[in-house]
């Protein structure tokens, strides 16, 4: 897709007429439209915003200038619950009921048959660059953590987190059903690959089964899910 304006080269520049969420302003007063915006004009110097104002009220010396004409600018975007080690498998696994069984069982389908290292490292990077492009700054995903794909996607992760440091800030928390929680070489991989690879956060899909109350960790503490 074609951007609709090019950013100047220019160490500084100029977006005219942008329109800016109110509540985001420092100065509150400005006049806003019928949808909460402010029409304003952004000084951009060394790729950081260093000055809004009411649109024509300054003209920022020689800066070249973008005309936005109305486009809206927005904060960076955090984008707190994804599964990019899940995604964009459509082509060759397709859910044709639409609904969420179908869906859980086709990704289930398409792990067992497809989810190598090299595959699930070639969906996140196509995950990672979409969100970039987009204005993603900071994303937490899941990623499936049951029987070999354990050990397989945790390190792909870790160097996707690595090779897009500085540009997306990325978490992860495995992903199992709480059955799984009882199987003591389960959580010694969980464990493992969270000690070598992980972000600090330990998840599982919970509901109701046996034994949800208590249980023993892989190093005899024991511990209660309340």
């Amino acid at each position: 897709m074609k951007a609709p304006f090019a950013v100047p080269s220019a160490r500084r520049y100029a977006l005219r007429q942008a329109r800016v969420l109110g509540r985001s302003l420092a100065k509150p007063e400005e006049p806003l439209d019928f949808d909460g915006f402010a029409t304003v004009d952004i000084l951009v110097d060394q790729g950081a915003i260093v000055e809004i104002v009411s649109a024509g009220a300054a003209d920022f010396g020689d800066a070249p200038g973008i005309a936005m004409s109305g486009r809206i600018v927005l904060p960076l975007f955090v984008d707190a619950h994804t599964h990019i080690d899940k995604g964009h498998i459509w082509r060759r696994k397709r859910n044709p009921v639409g609904d969420f069984p179908s869906a859980l069982a086709a990704a289930i389908e398409d792990r067992s048959a497809n989810w190598s290292a090299a595959d699930v490292a070639a969906r996140m990077e196509f995950s990672l660059r979409s969100a970039f492009a987009y204005g993603t700054t900071a994303l937490r995903t899941h990623i499936d953590s049951v029987g070999a794909q354990t050990r397989i996607s945790w390190p792909v992760f870790a160097e996707a987190r690595e090779r897009w440091r500085g540009r997306i800030t990325l978490q992860a928390a495995p992903i199992f059903s709480i059955d799984f929680a009882h199987e003591q070489s389960h959580m010694a991989d969980i464990e493992a690959m969270l000690d070598a690879h992980g972000t600090g956060i330990l998840g599982a899909v919970t509901y109701m089964v046996p034994r949800l109350r208590g249980r023993r960790t892989t190093n005899g503490e024991r511990r209660s899910t309340p």
